[in-house]
């Protein structure tokens, strides 16, 4: 049941870090295109920010790359940043909206980072 386990939270890994590798470059760069506002392009390079992090760490997760933790902090402080900054810029939210979506988006990240670490910790 462990080995089960572990292969699950390596394929959660890489399937969230690939969904984020699409939302980030395809959908930033769409994003981008449609901004009216600076803060609209801003809230799209921070997501295409974290498309090009999740490719990174994609990289460093397959290769097991002792960057791996820097690289997955830089892919979520990007994933967490255009949470917050998203429902604001894009949907007119308040600002406290957008902090609830950076703080459940950051526990998200952090579980992600958990799964990440752990199995390649145990591979090694």
């Amino acid at each position: 049941m462990t080995r089960v386990w572990h292969h699950t939270r390596r394929a959660l890994v890489v399937i969230v870090l690939l969904l984020t590798v699409w939302l980030g470059l395809k959908e930033g760069s769409d994003a981008f295109r449609g901004a009216e506002t600076s803060f609209q392009r801003l809230a799209s390079l921070v997501q295409l920010e974290y498309g090009v992090a999740a490719v990174a760490a994609l990289v460093a997760f397959h290769r097991r790359s002792r960057w791996l933790l820097l690289l997955l902090l830089w892919w979520g402080l990007g994933l967490v940043a255009t949470a917050t900054l998203a429902p604001v810029a894009w949907g007119g939210a308040p600002w406290i909206s957008g902090l609830g979506s950076g703080i459940a988006t950051a526990l998200a990240v952090a579980g992600v980072i958990w799964a990440a670490l752990s199995t390649t910790t145990n591979d090694r």
